[in-house]
């Protein structure tokens, strides 16, 4: 859990402390017992959350830190407040294997509502709203949008009452449909989302040339993903409605502006004090999978269209020799990630490989070994 992610998930539980301990304080009856408060709703539980997959088909989500931030919009009864709010996994319950939430959105039984949002939860400020949402279409505003990220960034374009997780789901998910209604007292009191990526993606991979790996033993310390491009940017997404699609485009317009405030894009990918030993093709093609897992280690980065011809990697290594010896701290090189990877659709990944070569093995002395991180 990143540092972010666990400062939001305290100031929830903060939050939920602080409304246990209001309650606890109610006077009480006669009898003795606290009196009854009439609820206004249920914790809006989430039963399936599905990212649309590149290409036509979906792809299940890894639950694990999923925090979203959602906008529960009721479309049936004026006088209910709209409401929105962080949403976020707390595990699968033991006694019967559901997903559970923490979920600052209360919903009301038969109760009909829109649902909008983003993920992960604090990729955009608390002041991104939904306005103009009519019969076709509605218009997602992003206040503070980060242009990078290690998070697969997404919205909200699909919702469907949904059954429990272990329960076979008998509505299709479809684009365009955002109504909910939630059916509490039967298994369709959760939600089904369907989200959208609004990112492309890269992944790395990185080795160390065989040859100059006879001489040296390279230790990756830091890996950041840096542009010219503001951090920040106010994006307005134009949200489709209709009678839902499983394929084609959700949304018919995505728009940027810059916050002229905010810093040059960066985002760290990787980050080890101690080093991380960068090993041959050869040496990590023998490895088991849970080895391979724990070798491949650098986070996709996730970025806007507006980057895609603007992006570097910044490498940070040390260098020792063959006895173990440090020989060079702190050496850092600087790649333009080539337009043939960045330059890809929203939704897609692609790879890049990375190879530590020195710049010549004909090496008199130490100083004349300069390794240099190639893209291939």
């Amino acid at each position: 859990m990143t540092k972010k992610r666990y400062i939001e998930t305290l100031l929830f539980s903060a939050l939920n402390a602080f409304a246990l301990l209001v309650v606890g304080c109610s006077d009480t009856d006669d009898s003795g017992m606290p009196p009854v408060i009439e609820s206004e709703g249920e914790p809006l539980q989430v039963s399936r959350f599905t990212r649309y997959g590149a290409g036509d088909g979906t792809n299940e989500t890894n639950y694990d830190n999923l925090t979203m931030w959602l906008f529960a919009i009721p479309t049936n009864n004026p006088a209910e407040k709209v409401q929105s709010g962080i949403v976020s996994f707390n595990g699968i319950s033991e006694d019967d294997n559901l997903l559970t939430w923490n979920s600052a959105i209360y919903v009301k039984n038969s109760t009909t509502y829109e649902m909008f949002g983003f993920i992960p939860s604090y990729i955009a400020g608390t002041d991104s709203g939904i306005s103009e949402n009519g019969a076709s279409s509605a218009k997602l505003t992003l206040k503070g949008l980060q242009s990078l990220s290690d998070d697969d960034v997404c919205i909200i374009t699909g919702v469907v009452n949904g059954a429990p997780e272990n329960l076979t789901p008998t509505d299709k998910l479809y684009r365009g449909v955002y109504e909910y209604q939630p059916l509490y007292g039967s298994t369709r009191y959760g939600v089904r989302l369907l989200a959208d990526h609004i990112y492309a993606s890269l992944k790395f991979g990185i080795y160390i040339d065989g040859d100059y790996d006879d001489r040296r033993t390279i230790k990756l310390k830091k890996m950041e993903v840096m542009s010219n491009q503001k951090a920040q940017v106010n994006a307005v997404i134009i949200l489709n409605k209709g009678a839902g699609t499983e394929v084609g485009v959700p949304f018919t317009s995505f728009t940027t502006t810059s916050v002229e405030s905010s810093d040059k894009a960066s985002q760290v990918i990787f980050e080890d004090t101690e080093g991380h030993e960068i090993m041959t093709t050869a040496a990590v093609a023998s490895m088991t999978d849970k080895q391979k897992a724990a070798y491949n280690m650098i986070s996709p980065i996730y970025f806007g269209d507006w980057l895609k011809n603007d992006l570097y990697l910044v490498s940070t290594y040390d260098v020792y020799d063959k006895k173990g010896n440090l020989t060079r701290e702190n050496c850092t090189v600087t790649n333009k990630l080539p337009s043939s990877k960045t330059n890809i659709d929203i939704g897609e990944q692609d790879s890049i490989t990375l190879t530590v070569n020195p710049s010549y093995l004909y090496v008199l002395s130490d100083p004349d070994q300069d390794p240099k991180v190639v893209i291939k």
